[in-house]
């Protein structure tokens, strides 16, 4: 342990509950009524050195995994032969161990699945699912801990999904600055009933899991030691009296990287049983992305499926230039040089929603890479400058990915744009080019609907170049199951018009939050509610506009933040809702019902439009 560099240091007492409740698990899940293990002499020493390895090197990376498996060879401990121990779980049917890879299934594009819902479940998932499963069953807490962007999220909720929802309530939780212990237990409590004078238990029985997502557990938060004190003690506060309560298991994500990792762990770290995500190598990132494109692409013409592997690597290295340039410069990190290994899966989503009879030709399929690399790189810039060395990175990489000219691809070469692309202009809804010359026809004729309808308040729009790229650039969003945009700058700029239209165009709700109804809790959360009723009980497409402004915000964004990041806040439920909702839920034979598919409505029907004026100091410190 000393050779290695694990993230969190831990105590000999700390590995030994981890052991433990490791080997419980085990032994509960796999052999609940049998102790046939205890004859089992290959067994129970197999079952010893996976609980150890795991109780012990829990946050190490890769590298130091495989320094501890040559340590284990060096001692003459019997290790599976190929890989690390680390890659390996015991099958108890046969009591051999057995690869991770054998539990991952195979995936198959669906074309009804949103873009951005795609999920490939990796030997990192089917590992961490398995602790979790194995864990939770026994009310221990699991954290997962990792780099900015590593999937420790995506993990979890991914593995959320698979819970029988008819055993366990989820309830997941947006961790902000400003998050208050109540602000986690007070929606904890909507899914309480009382058992008996001083115990309360998950409504109808069940088991309640609950997802607080971006912990930070050092010393100095507020959320620190409460989520302590509620592990070891299974109480807090309800209704002015300390409660017991049955059957709550915490899962957890933190950022944690080696330039941030704490020098001990905390006592609330110790609350949990905590896993190192490491960063998801190029090669495995490459093969998970090919898999996806080559899953879209398997009826188009040949000529396009050998593109495959040149969108995969061009998105790749298209990003890691631009990473590598911005970090070069040394500015401080803003909106506009701030980026993500999530904006890779952006533009592949992009060019996912290509179609056979659209982009039957290596050139249009060129010109769209070059379009949703530019919509998610390109227009997050806020000055020429940098605007200019996008550019010149994605015309280098176009020619080494694709050999082709980048000035060949942009028809408007005074701007070095491609054409742009959209779903608006064609018949039956496809992704394709859009002509400058109908775009200036279709739009003014949309905007004379909207006026003549009658329901709205009459807008003015001059659709000159400018405004109807903007626009394009708005429907493109919106127009993909949660689609969330911000649109920066100064105020004045015919935003509000433009998301009005296409809202209108595209037939949603449309809700418009200003400064003034943030800084009101009841104005906000009547609104945010009214969006729950029409876009996840509905089930109707709805744009929520928002301007933030405004000082007294914290806790419209956080429960803002929860409501886009896991499709609902029990916030927004007053009284005795949770209850009623789950009641019903319980007694129906669908599977998907109750808050599981408001949730998921929420997903798909919600989107949200940012205006930030960035020249307001209260904006740029949201």
């Amino acid at each position: 342990h000393e050779k290695c560099a694990p993230l969190i240091h831990q105590d000999f007492t700390t590995c030994e509950t981890n052991y433990f409740n490791l080997f419980s698990s085990l032994i509960s899940n796999f052999f609940p009524e049998s102790d046939d293990w205890k004859t089992n002499e290959a067994l129970w020493k197999k079952i010893g050195l996976f609980c150890s390895v795991w109780a012990v090197f829990s946050s190490v990376n890769k590298e130091d995994q495989v320094r501890v498996d040559d340590f284990l060879r060096i001692l003459g401990i019997d290790v599976p032969v190929y890989g690390t121990v680390f890659d390996y779980f015991i099958d108890f049917e046969s009591g051999a161990w057995e690869h991770w890879n054998t539990r991952t299934k195979e995936w198959l594009y669906d074309p009804k699945e949103a873009s951005s819902q795609i999920f490939i479940e990796s030997k990192d998932y089917v590992k961490f699912a398995y602790f979790m499963k194995l864990l939770t069953k026994q009310c221990t807490n699991v954290l997962l801990v990792g780099p900015r962007g590593c999937g420790k999220s995506s993990i979890v909720k991914h593995y959320l999904k698979t819970v029988d929802t008819k055993k366990n309530h989820v309830l997941s939780i947006q961790i902000c600055n400003n998050t208050k212990p109540n602000d986690i237990f007070g929606p904890l409590q909507k899914y309480m009933e009382k058992k008996t004078r001083n115990e309360m238990q998950p409504i109808g029985g069940k088991n309640l899991i609950l997802y607080l997502d971006d912990l930070n557990l050092n010393e100095s938060s507020p959320l620190s030691e409460p989520l302590r004190f509620f592990k070891e003690n299974s109480t807090w506060i309800h209704s002015k009296e300390l409660k017991s309560f049955d059957k709550v298991t915490l899962i957890g994500t933190e950022c944690l990287d080696h330039s941030t990792k704490p020098s001990f762990p905390t006592r609330s770290r110790k609350s949990f049983q905590y896993f190192y995500v490491d960063d998801m190598g190029e090669k495995e990132m490459k093969e998970m992305y090919a898999t996806i494109v080559k899953g879209k692409f398997w009826d188009f013409e040949v000529d396009i499926k050998f593109l495959t592997q040149s969108i995969v690597r061009g998105s790749i290295n298209t990003f890691n230039a631009i990473v590598s340039h911005f970090k070069a410069k040394k500015e401080p990190p803003t909106i506009s040089n701030t980026f993500f290994t999530a904006d890779i899966k952006k533009v592949i989503c992009g060019v996912l929603r290509s179609h056979k009879d659209c982009h039957d030709t290596k050139f249009e399929v060129v010109q769209l890479w070059v379009y949703e690399v530019f919509r998610t790189f390109r227009d997050r810039m806020t000055d020429s400058q940098s605007e200019t060395e996008v550019i010149d990175i994605v015309r280098r990489e176009t020619k080494k990915a694709f050999n082709m000219d980048f000035d060949s691809v942009c028809e408007d070469e005074e701007n070095f744009e491609p054409p742009f692309f959209g779903n608006i202009l064609d018949t039956y809804g496809f992704y394709t080019d859009l002509d400058d010359d109908e775009l200036a026809e279709y739009f003014p004729n949309k905007l004379d609907e909207y006026n003549s309808s009658g329901n709205f308040a009459e807008i003015d729009i001059i659709f000159n170049h400018k405004v109807i790229q903007n626009t394009v650039r708005i429907l493109r969003v919106i127009s993909e199951p949660g689609g969330h945009i911000i649109l920066s700058g100064e105020s004045g700029n015919c935003r509000q018009s433009m998301v009005r239209l296409a809202a209108f165009i595209y037939n949603m709700k449309l809700s418009i939050l200003d400064n003034n109804d943030i800084a009101v809790l009841d104005s906000w959360k009547r609104i945010l509610r009214n969006v729950v009723r029409i876009a996840g009980i509905e089930n109707t497409p709805y744009l929520l506009y928002v301007v933030p402004g405004s000082r007294n915000c914290d806790t419209f964004l956080r429960v803002l933040t929860t409501l886009v990041a896991h499709g609902m806040d029990p916030m927004l439920l007053e009284g005795n809702e949770v209850k009623i909702i789950e009641k019903k839920n319980s007694s129906s034979d669908k599977t998907e019902e109750g808050l599981d598919r408001i949730t998921k409505n929420l997903f798909k029907n919600l989107h949200l439009v940012f205006a930030m004026d960035l020249s307001n100091p209260d904006v740029n410190r949201i």
